[in-house]
């Protein structure tokens, strides 16, 4: 079967795969897409897989649509390993032009247990691909998809690697952070290794000491900030002047701090009530009171 394309510069044909590195074994999905293309008339390829590499058959499709997007004469030949995997078209009636790249093919190969390590090349090789009208062979380009088969990798986690990406624990002014062990592939393990403290993040709060009280009589102090985790002092406090007031817990007219004389706050009512009642009581019997006022 023929195929034809028209198109303004070379047609480009993209062979894709989600995988760029595979291990025995494994399995890669592959797309064959096709680029910019005017006019086209006719398509044949084959697809061609190295060896141990192994075309999966129930994996083999076109996406839904493909023929009427593409204006096809019949069913388009999908690629089976009865037809050597050839995919194969031809144009109805106008043709197929289309700017965009779009996918015509997908499958999936499975590598063999005992496929030998290196690099390994999926292609097409284009039987035919013509100008629908004129049926002129048009240029092509392939861009072939390569995948390296390396040995299976087996993670050994020795590596003591100290930053963010292996990070359990977070370092604080008392303890030191701790990581997880990692592969030289980077994949990381479920050991751990301690690292280094980070003096500058302090842990478990803060307390004060050497705090004193000012008074009447001397300046106090706020007290010096200290921090739990580490016992580092954090800050320095700072001074509080004399605050000029007395006090007197006991009631006797003295500052309790200087002893200053100091005045009495005003009684209560309750006061006032009973000292009217006593100098009552006293006149009418003849009592004289002296009553002694304590001045600031």
């Amino acid at each position: 079967l023929s195929i034809s394309v028209s198109a303004v510069d070379d047609v480009t044909f993209y062979v894709t795969s989600n995988k760029d590195i595979c291990h025995p074994g494994e399995t890669v999905d592959i797309s064959v897409e096709l680029g910019h293309v005017e006019n086209m008339g006719g398509l044949e390829f084959y697809v061609k897989v190295p060896e141990g590499l192994t075309v999966i058959q129930s994996t083999v499709s076109i996406p839904d649509g493909l023929t009427e997007i593409i204006d096809s004469d019949g069913e388009i030949v999908i690629p089976q390993s009865a037809n050597s995997f050839k995919w194969s078209y031809s144009a109805k009636n106008d043709g197929y032009t289309g700017a965009d790249r779009i996918t015509i093919l997908s499958f999936t190969c499975k590598l063999a247990d005992d496929i030998s390590f290196g690099e390994k090349t999926i292609t097409l090789m284009v039987e035919t691909y013509f100008d629908n009208d004129s049926l002129d062979e048009i240029p092509y380009i392939v861009e072939s998809c390569t995948i390296s088969i390396q040995k299976q990798h087996i993670c050994v986690y020795d590596q003591k690697i100290a930053n963010e990406k292996y990070i359990k624990t977070a370092g604080t002014c008392k303890e030191g952070a701790v990581y997880f062990y990692s592969c030289k592939c980077g994949e990381i393990g479920e050991e751990t290794f301690n690292g280094e403290m980070s003096p500058e993040k302090h842990t478990g709060g803060t307390r004060i000491e050497n705090a004193v009280p000012n008074d009447c009589k001397k300046d106090g102090y706020t007290g010096d900030i200290y921090c739990n985790g580490c016992d580092k002092k954090l800050s320095n406090g700072e001074i509080l002047n004399v605050t000029g007031e007395h006090k007197d817990a006991d009631n006797d007219g003295l500052c309790d701090v200087c002893t200053v004389s100091i005045k009495f706050t005003e009684p209560s009512n309750n006061v006032l009530i009973f000292v009217l009642i006593l100098m009552a009581v006293a006149l009418s019997c003849g009592v004289i009171i002296y009553f002694r006022v304590f001045k600031h």
